[in-house]
């Protein structure tokens, strides 16, 4: 249902900015062909908003894939992997981070895991940071939030690191 509710909202939204560059004049069109090259997530539109003023679509959970890599884990919550979440429009992904030694955690990786590593791992958060880096050195106009939901305490220097080593920093 909630896929059929965007679907139906992207489509929407593409009809509106379809019959609105219908009917700009001529300079106006040249206008917003010289901006396109600049679109801010595919619209520009959106360029001058202020991050607050714009909805962006999300994916819960977004990489705990239920597929042949994960044996079809019922505790995958997505079909597809990040990369493709982003080229089909989603800008906010969630995961949750967990430390693979619970009990000596400065010795222990960071790991994305469904609930805890037994349910479902979905690898090194700094892989998975990678994979966002990489559609984003392709797609450089484009802004994606994380939401790291932070479940064994990663303090602040360690998340850093996670992102440094995935070189997604700058």
């Amino acid at each position: 249902m909630l896929r059929t509710i965007f679907r139906t909202a992207l489509l929407a939204s593409s009809l509106l900015n379809l019959a609105t560059a219908q009917s700009t004049t001529a300079t106006t069109t040249t206008t917003s062909a010289a901006s396109t090259a600049t679109a801010c997530n595919n619209s520009p539109s959106l360029c001058n908003r202020a991050y607050n003023n714009i909805t962006h679509l999300g994916a819960h959970d977004s990489p705990f894939v239920r597929d042949a890599s994960t044996s079809y884990s019922i505790s995958g919550n997505q079909y597809y992997n990040t990369t493709a979440q982003l080229s089909a429009g989603v800008r906010l992904l969630t995961a949750q981070v967990h430390n693979t030694n619970t009990s000596a955690p400065a010795s222990g990786e960071w790991h994305l895991c469904h609930s805890s590593c037994q349910l479902l791992d979905a690898g090194r958060l700094r892989t998975w940071l990678g994979e966002i880096k990489a559609w984003l050195d392709g797609n450089p106009s484009e802004v994606v939030t994380l939401l790291l939901v932070n479940s064994d305490s990663a303090s602040a220097a360690s998340l850093a690191a996670e992102f440094d080593a995935a070189a997604i920093v700058p």
